[in-house]
Parts: structure tokens; C-alpha cells; sequence
């Protein structure tokens, strides 16, 4: 019995195959004992699929329960436990939820995300909530608005490796852009090529991949934020870009932007600075079909320095970031796609922000331009930025 027992998180969308994973785990275990847990009562019919005995398997609805179910399997002489929760879980908010119930006993190791090659593009391109998925597959859906996006993305971009699983049903073409567009999209994470579920326990027990920081920062975009490349295929011009500027948007220019379609765009995030909201950082997100703009609370430049935050690496930050006229306020988006238009896409940008004669009116007059975005405290979706690669080869606050 290890001293403290290594816990996989494994999340994927329902129909990606986990338990199909789960089985051929359990049957190459090599006198491995496996524990499993689940955290929906529904679940627990997983044992007549895996053929695991009843002891193999508990149900824990709470940090308590975790807890409890970790002394069990830690004390029963158990050798790894697998985490199971439901399949639009994000592993973002189950780490934050489950990692103090773990106690003493046992520790995340690995965060295991399993994709369906075949529905991928599908999944990605979806403008369904998870309440309308889980309505198609017969679930009570409750009325959970998150987007299938949504979770989809928290599974890829948190995660420590990712199985494409049905890799059978795609031909060599079609894998190869989804494997670019994934290690783009996570750049640390293993990516494991399955069919029907079968992986090596070595790739996904007891790895020690996991690490709360690593892991935390693992997303493409969050490296190209940071300024370090993320990978790219050039033979399937799956590739990423930053743009920045120093002046403001024209709120209209800029309206009128997100509600075009951004050919070949899969991922975009960052921040945005709204002449008419001078103050005020604009948050802006897409992934597939879905994008959201929101507030992120206000410039460093409009905050007093003693409310600034003192820990060195925050105001290193702060200053690597500073210009003389204009502080931290700035634009500063990234851009993660397939057959993208670099040179088109920053055009359309710098057109979006004021121009010469409109930064001459002054900081007091931008207030008054004409402004058709939503309110700040309105979480706001626009459609239509991520580009489904069926134009190119691919599978049905500071």
C-alpha cells in the first residue's frame, strides 16, 4: 500500500468512453488494486460493466465523503484510486471542491481528460447548454445554462493528459488536425491515442503529472498570454498569434467586429480596452462557436498605488506592462486557430480603434460615443467567431 494514495480525476464528456477506459484498466491492473469513486448515484452501475466487486466502488457526494472513501481505500490496501464524477464536470471546480476532503490519505495525481475523436468538432462547435445535451441523452437536465463549450474546454485546457479516444474512426488526416488544434490548445498535457478505451495504466496512474500551479497554467492561450509559443502544425496551418495596441476601441467599430465571423478561429482570449468604459478592463473569450466580453474590474492606472498588490512578482507585472501615457491600459488578445488570416484578422483590429482625430477629442468625450455593447454586469454571448475546419479536411482583475 503506497503511503499516500495517487487519485486520477478522469472527466470527459458522456459517450467519450471512461468507462470503457475504466474496464480495461481494471483488467490490465497486474494485481493492482483500483478503487473507484463516483460522485452521482447513477453511476454506480459502473461496476457491472467493469466487473469491479461492490467494495471496489463508493459513492461520495461531498469533501466529507472524499475523505472518508480515502481512509477506506488507503486502510483496504488499495494501490490507486480513480475519480469518476459526471461527464459535464469540470476538473477546475472538482480539484477545488475535493482536494481538502482527500485528508492525508491520498493526493491528486493525474487529471486524465477522455475526448471522442469522432463527435469532437461536433462538441466544440456547439452552441448547446449542458441542460439541452442531457435533455438529448434522456437525463434530467435541471436547468444548467453552462455551454457544452464550456466544459469541453475546462476538460482539455485543465488537464495533465488527454486520451483521444475512437481514434479508429477517423482516418490519419483527421486525427492529425485534432491532435495539432490539442496540443495547441494545451501544450503540457500527454495526448494519448486510443481505440476502444485502451491505454496503458503507467499513462494515467500514478504519473505525478499533477501540479496545482503547472496544471493550472497549462491552457495555449494562458502561454501565449505570458508570451511563450505554444505548438504548431504547419501542415495543417494550425498556428497562434498575439495582437496589441495602445489606443482604444471605437465602441460601434468594435461592436460591429464581434458579430463577424473570424475565419479559421477556434480559441480567442484576453483583454480589451472600450474608449466609452475608459476605466474599465474589457474581458473577452471565445471557444468554438461561443465568445462572452465582461468586465474585469478596473485599470491599475485608475487605482491608487497603495491599493496596488505588494507581493514583487505581482508589481513586476504591473510595470513590465506600464506605458507613460496611457498606464496598463491596452489591448492585448491571442489567437489560436487553423487556416487563420493573420495579416486580415489584425487589419480588422486596428481598424476597430480610434482613430488620430478621434484620440484628439480627448478622454472626457470618448464617454459620449455612441455605445451598443451590454452592460458590464450582463454576461454577454455573441455567435459566430470560431470557424468549423469543414472548410479544411476534418470529421463530420488584473
Amino acid at each position: 500500500m503506497p503511503a499516500i494514495l495517487p487519485v486520477t480525476l478522469l472527466s470527459g464528456l458522456p459517450g467519450a468512453g471512461k468507462t470503457t477506459l475504466l474496464r480495461h484498466l481494471r483488467n490490465q491492473s497486474d494485481g493492482q488494486r483500483i478503487g473507484l469513486i463516483v460522485n452521482e448515484l447513477r453511476s454506480v452501475d459502473i461496476d457491472a460493466a467493469t466487473g469491479a466487486a461492490p467494495d471496489d466502488v463508493l459513492v461520495c457526494l461531498s469533501p466529507h465523503d472524499m475523505q472518508a472513501a480515502a481512509a477506506h481505500f488507503a486502510q483496504a490496501d488499495f494501490d490507486a484510486l480513480v475519480v469518476e464524477p459526471s461527464g459535464f464536470s469540470e476538473p477546475t471546480g472538482m480539484v477545488e471542491t475535493f482536494r481538502t476532503g482527500l485528508g492525508q490519505h491520498a493526493r491528486f495525481d493525474t487529471l486524465v481528460t477522455v475526448l471522442d475523436a469522432w463527435n469532437f468538432y461536433r462538441d466544440y462547435f456547439s452552441r448547446d447548454t449542458v441542460a439541452q445535451r442531457m435533455a438529448s441523452l434522456g437525463v434530467p437536465a435541471g436547468n444548467d445554462q453552462r455551454t457544452v463549450i464550456d466544459v469541453l474546454l475546462d476538460q482539455v485546457e485543465f488537464a495533465d493528459v488527454i486520451v483521444l479516444n475512437k481514434c479508429d474512426l477517423v482516418n490519419d488526416q483527421q486525427r492529425g488536425i485534432l491532435l495539432g488544434m490539442l496540443r495547441a490548445l494545451n501544450p503540457r498535457a500527454d495526448l494519448i491515442e486510443a481505440t476502444h478505451g485502451r491505454v496503458a495504466a503507467a499513462s494515467v496512474l500514478g504519473t505525478g503529472r499533477f501540479d496545482p500551479d503547472a496544471t493550472a497554467r497549462s491552457a495555449g492561450w494562458m502561454q501565449l498570454m505570458r508570451g511563450s509559443p505554444v505548438p504548431e502544425t504547419p501542415a495543417f496551418g494550425i498556428r497562434s498569434f498575439t495582437w496589441q495596441a495602445r489606443r482604444p476601441f471605437h465602441p460601434m467599430r468594435f461592436a460591429q467586429l464581434i458579430h463577424e465571423k473570424w475565419r479559421g478561429v477556434l480559441r480567442s482570449k484576453g483583454y480589451f480596452w472600450l474608449a466609452s468604459r475608459n476605466g474599465h478592463i474589457g474581458e473577452w473569450e471565445q471557444g468554438g462557436a461561443i465568445s462572452r466580453l465582461r468586465s474585469g474590474g478596473h485599470w491599475w492606472c485608475f487605482t491608487r498605488e497603495e491599493e496596488w498588490p505588494q507581493e514583487a512578482g505581482h508589481l513586476a507585472h504591473i510595470r513590465s506592462r506600464w506605458d507613460e501615457t496611457w498606464g496598463d491600459r491596452r489591448q492585448e488578445l491571442v489567437f489560436i486557430g487553423m487556416g487563420m488570416d493573420e495579416a486580415a484578422l489584425k487589419r480588422r483590429f486596428d481598424e476597430c480603434l480610434l482613430t488620430d482625430e478621434e484620440m484628439g477629442f480627448g478622454e472626457s468625450a470618448w464617454a459620449n460615443l455612441t455605445d451598443p455593447l451590454p452592460a458590464w454586469h450582463e454576461d454577454h454571448d455573441e455567435g459566430g467567431h470560431g470557424d468549423h475546419p469543414g472548410d479544411a479536411p476534418g470529421p463530420g482583475r488584473h
